[in-house]
């Protein structure tokens, strides 16, 4: 199993549209704010799976996510 990680959105999006992934982890605040307005950039580079972790939610997050 390999492991990559992106310190930011752009560097994420270069990654899933260079690479191959078959999940991606991604925290819900990102340093560019919630990772909600940037789902549908990152979700049209790649197939993979999708999961979201937070810390700093609540239920509302949750439902929104």
């Amino acid at each position: 199993m390999t492991v990559d990680e992106a310190a930011n959105v752009q560097e994420a999006e270069y990654k899933l549209t260079t690479g191959r992934f078959d999940c991606v982890i991604l925290d819900y605040l990102l340093p560019e704010g919630p990772c909600l307005s940037y789902l549908p950039r990152l979700r049209g580079k790649t197939q993979a799976g999708l999961i979201i972790l937070t810390g700093q939610g609540d239920e509302q997050v949750a439902v929104e996510v």
